[in-house]
């Protein structure tokens, strides 16, 4: 059999573009975490990049609710603003060269957002990286004065770039990773363009170690002395509490809730006696919930000296029949 000359070089052509993306599929970076942190104890995933289409919008890459309509990148949160204060390193995903730095915008206070201030820079104090095969990526914000690279910088896979903050348009410390190939949004967790349709059996991951989804999360509880709002709900759990203290609220955060999900409370005293025992449906999904539950100081005396335990259970019916179930515990000392 012989081939034309156009023919071959048909051939040619496409063989050489099958190589080249071989090559480039083989040269594909395998990202690290972007925090310095243990994913799933002290530093969890809260939003995914949405890949759902116009009928059917707001999906992560699983086909799941874990994201918001638009949301471009990953967002890693950490459990409160005592930890960010005390510092968690935000580092590169992979090897490159750094672009472009945003270092001096100021940490939010909840609440108190001026967006039209920042209006053009939502992404914070911010780093973009340039890495092998086209990649890009863009970590926002950071913590004012953390950020350690400049422009030009030659960085390896896993140094330090900053800390996690509160700068830009965001009400908790997180790091939003963004993830770009050949200025295209890409989702790091199966490889595919962000206008992909989601699909839960794609494996194209570009992380080292995938980390394994989860439909819900259940932060760290905290007891609080009042009602949580949308300041104090991300404040750190004191370290003691009066036994004059007006109230002994036991409070609880969760992304990805969904409607119908059963959040059950107990608080039990020093002696082990039951305090408090309440259950509450909620009754929206929200991409970030509270609950709480507590009471007011006993007329007598305050409250019982001593240390006080919390749990909390959201329990969610599965369309199988099986119920899926999120725990977490704390304590606290009552003091004088």
């Amino acid at each position: 059999m012989f081939l034309s000359k156009t023919t071959a070089l048909a051939f040619a052509v496409l063989f050489s573009a099958l190589a080249v993306e071989q090559s480039r599929a083989s040269q594909s970076p395998e990202f690290l975490s972007p925090l310095a942190c243990n994913l799933g104890e002290d530093c969890w995933i809260a939003r995914y990049a949405d890949r759902g289409e116009k009928d059917d919008k707001r999906l992560d890459y699983t086909c799941g609710r874990r994201t918001q309509e638009g949301h471009k990148g990953t967002d890693f949160v950490i459990a409160d603003r005592g930890r960010m204060q005390r510092g968690v390193d935000v580092v590169a995903v992979a090897a490159g060269k750094v672009l472009r730095v945003r270092t001096t915008m100021t940490d939010n206070i909840v609440g108190k957002i001026d967006a039209e201030a920042i209006k053009g820079r939502f992404c914070g104090n911010a780093v973009v990286m340039a890495h092998a095969d086209g990649y890009e990526t863009q970590y926002c914000h950071m913590k004012q004065g953390s950020v350690t690279v400049k422009p030009g910088d030659e960085i390896t896979a896993g140094r330090k770039i900053g800390e996690v903050g509160m700068s830009g348009f965001t009400e908790y410390p997180h790091v939003h990773l963004n993830v770009r190939r050949d200025g295209e949004m890409v989702d790091p967790f199966d490889g595919n363009s962000n206008k992909t349709a989601c699909d839960a059996t794609a494996d194209g991951s570009l992380w080292r170690v995938q980390p394994k989804y989860k439909d819900t999360t259940l932060l760290p509880l905290t007891f609080l002395a009042a009602k949580p709002t949308k300041a104090s709900r991300w404040e750190p759990q004191q370290q003691a509490i009066s036994a004059q203290a007006p109230a002994l609220i036991l409070s609880a955060r969760a992304f990805n809730a969904r409607k119908g999900d059963r959040w059950l409370f107990k608080i039990y005293r020093p002696d082990g006696t039951l305090f408090i025992d309440y259950g509450v449906a909620q009754k929206k999904g929200r991409q970030i919930a509270v609950q709480f539950a507590g009471k007011k100081r006993p007329k007598k005396g305050g409250f019982q000296k001593g240390e006080w335990r919390g749990t909390v259970l959201i329990a969610r019916d599965r369309p199988n029949g099986k119920i899926s179930k999120f725990r977490g515990e704390i304590t606290v000392t009552v003091v004088d």
